[in-house]
C-alpha cells in the first residue's frame, strides 16, 4: 500500500499519496504540499525515498523539523511517526486512514495549538524570511524599527527598557511585563524592569513562572503557552497556577551565544491571548534588547577609556599618553618597576606668607595658574608630573618610559618653569612678586602604580626622590636651580654651573657635592 502524509488544515483532515520520489513541503504554493502557517517556512523539508524507503530532511527552515517530538535524524520513517514542521503535527501512514477515526498525532497538533510553542532563537533576519505575509513583514518591520528609534534615543539601559516595554503594550494583548537580566556570579535572573497595564497593580509583588523562565534562558528558545494552565508541560510549575497565568510569552535577550536574560509578558484574562506572529514580534524585541545592552556595554567602555586617559594625563603629557594607550600590554607601562631618573621639585618661596595678604578665591586661582603653566613646561620636555605639594611640585622624567637624556630635559624644564615664572612675575609688584627653588637629582628609582586595589597612583620611590627633596628645601635658595653630582656627570656639556659646595641633607649619609645651573653654555 503507497505511504501517505496525513495532516488538518482549516478544520478538515488532508491525505496526501507520496508518489514519485521526491515530495517538497513548505508554505510557498509551489511545494507539493501546501501548509498555510506562519510557523512553516515557505521551503521547510522534502520527502526523499530511496531503496522504498521514505526519509524527511529538513531544508534550512527557520524552525526545524523533528520525527516524534526528537531532533530528527536521517532515518527512514516508520509507520504512524509524527513528522512536526515546527509545531505543525503531520502524520506518515502506510495503512488506512478513516475519516472517522480520530486522526494519529491530531491530538499532538490540538495540543500544541492549545498550548505551547517553542520557538528556537534565530536572528531577525530569519524572523523576516518567516514571516507569512507582507502585512505580518510590515508589522515586524515597524516593531524591529520603533525599538531601535528607542535604543538610539535613550540615555540609560533602564530608560530603554521602559520604553520598550511601553512599545510592547502598544502592540501586543498583555497585562504584565517584565525584563530580566542575568546578573551576579551565579547568573541568577534579576529584574531590571516591570510594567502593569492597570495602574492599581503596579505595587503588587513580582512574580513569574521560574518554569517558563528557566526553558527560555538555558535553552535559547522562546516560548508561547496560549493555555499554561491546561498545559501538562508545565504541571509542574506551581507559579502558573498560583498566578492563574493563562497566556504567556517569553523571548531570549541573546546575542551570538551568550543569553543575556528574557523579556516576558502574559495576562490572567483570557485563553489563546497570543499567536506564532505576535511570539515572533517578542523574539525581535529581544534580538533588539540584546543590541541595546551590547551598545551600553560599549558606551561603558568607551567612557571607562576616557576616564583612564583623563587620569593618565594628569601625570603624563600627551605623547606619553599616546605611547601608554598604544601598549600592547595596558599595564605594563604603569607597573612598579625600577627605573632610572632625574627627579625635579619646585618649591614657591614664601607662600605662606603671601596667603596670609590674599583672599583665600585669589590664593587659588593664583596657585591654579602657577601650576597650570609649570606642568605645561613639564610635559613639554616629556616628564611625567607626579604629584603637587602644596605649593611645591615634584616630577620625574626616565619614567614610565626611559630616555637616556632625563637629566638634559629635567634641567631644560627648570630653566624654562624659571623663565615662565619671570614672565609671570613682570605685572606685580615687588613685594607680589614669587620666587621658586629647585633641587635636582638623578639616580634609581620604584615607579609605577602604587596604592590599594580600589585606589592607586603613579608615583617614584627612593632615596633618589629624597635627595631631591633635601637639595630644593635645604640647599637651593629663592631663584636658584641646583643639582646633585649624579646629575651634573649626566648632564654633559653645553650648560654653565658653577661649584655651590659639598652639603649632607637630613638623611642622607654622605657629603653631596652641590652645582648651581645658571643657564646654557
Amino acid at each position: 500500500m503507497a505511504a501517505k502524509i496525513v495532516y488538518e488544515q482549516h478544520g478538515r483532515q488532508v491525505v496526501v499519496p507520496l508518489d514519485g520520489d521526491c515530495v517538497t513541503i513548505g508554505r510557498d504554493h509551489r511545494n507539493d504540499i501546501v501548509i498555510e502557517r506562519p510557523s512553516v517556512s515557505r521551503r521547510h523539508a522534502r520527502l526523499e525515498r530511496a531503496g522504498g524507503r521514505w526519509r524527511v530532511v529538513d531544508v534550512g527552515s527557520a524552525y526545524g523539523t523533528r520525527v516524534n517530538d526528537l531532533a530528527h535524524a536521517n532515518k527512514p520513517l516508520e509507520d504512524g511517526d509524527r513528522i512536526l514542521l515546527h509545531d505543525f503535527p503531520l502524520l506518515f501512514t502506510e495503512g488506512e486512514v478513516s475519516c472517522r477515526d480520530p486522526l494519529p498525532g491530531a491530538s499532538g497538533a490540538a495540543e500544541l495549538g492549545r498550548s505551547t510553542v517553542f520557538q528556537h532563537a534565530v536572528g531577525f533576519s530569519a524572523l523576516a524570511a518567516a514571516a507569512s505575509d507582507a502585512s505580518h513583514l510590515r508589522r515586524l518591520l515597524l516593531v524591529a524599527s520603533r525599538t531601535s528609534e528607542v535604543i538610539l534615543a535613550c540615555r540609560s539601559l533602564d530608560e530603554t527598557f521602559r520604553r520598550v516595554l511601553d512599545l510592547v503594550f502598544e502592540q501586543l494583548p498583555v497585562q504584565r511585563g517584565f525584563i530580566m537580566l542575568r546578573g551576579g556570579e551565579a547568573g541568577e535572573l534579576v529584574t531590571r524592569c516591570v510594567k502593569h497595564a492597570a495602574a492599581t497593580d503596579s505595587g503588587a509583588p513580582l512574580q513569574f513562572s521560574r518554569t517558563i523562565a528557566d526553558k527560555v534562558v538555558h535553552e535559547r528558545v522562546a516560548v508561547l503557552t496560549s493555555d499554561a494552565q491546561a498545559d501538562e508541560r508545565f504541571a509542574a510549575g506551581a507559579s502558573i497556577v498560583a498566578l492563574g497565568i493563562r497566556s504567556a510569552m517569553a523571548a531570549p535577550i541573546w546575542r551570538g551565544e551568550t543569553v543575556e536574560g528574557l523579556v516576558y509578558v502574559d495576562t490572567p484574562l483570557q485563553t489563546r491571548a497570543f499567536d506564532p506572529l505576535d511570539l515572533s514580534l517578542l523574539a525581535a524585541v529581544g534580538n533588539q534588547i540584546a543590541v541595546a545592552i551590547e551598545q551600553a556595554r560599549l558606551q561603558r567602555s568607551v567612557l571607562d577609556e576616557q576616564l583612564v586617559r583623563r587620569r593618565l594625563e594628569r601625570y603624563h603629557s600627551p605623547a606619553v599618553v599616546e605611547r601608554i594607550r598604544a601598549s600592547s600590554r595596558d599595564d605594563a607601562p604603569l607597573a612598579a618597576d625600577e627605573h632610572d631618573v632625574t627627579v625635579l621639585f619646585a618649591d614657591v618661596v614664601g607662600f605662606t606668607q603671601r596667603c596670609e595678604q590674599l583672599e583665600p578665591r585669589a590664593v587659588a586661582a593664583w596657585l591654579n595658574r602657577y601650576f597650570g603653566e609649570m606642568a605645561e613646561v613639564i610635559f613639554r620636555h616629556e616628564g611625567t608630573l607626579d604629584k603637587f605639594i602644596g605649593d611645591c611640585l615634584m616630577a620625574v622624567f626616565g619614567a614610565p618610559f626611559p630616555a637616556v637624556d632625563h637629566a638634559r630635559r629635567a634641567v631644560d624644564a627648570a630653566l624654562e618653569m624659571r623663565d615662565v615664572l619671570d614672565r609671570l612675575n613682570r605685572p606685580l609688584d615687588e613685594a607680589e612678586r614669587a620666587w621658586v627653588r629647585i633641587g635636582i637629582h638623578s639616580g634609581k628609582v620604584i615607579a609605577g602604580d602604587i596604592g590599594s586595589p580600589s585606589r592607586s597612583d603613579y608615583t617614584v620611590l627612593g632615596a633618589t626622590v629624597n635627595l631631591a627633596a633635601r637639595l630644593e628645601a635645604e640647599v637651593a635658595r629663592p631663584g636658584q636651580i641646583v643639582i646633585s653630582d649624579a646629575t651634573q656627570r649626566a648632564l654633559g656639556p653645553g650648560y654653565a654651573t658653577r661649584v655651590v659646595g659639598a652639603h649632607r641633607p637630613r638623611g642622607i649619609s654622605r657629603d653631596v657635592p652641590c652645582y648651581e645651573v645658571v643657564g646654557r653654555a
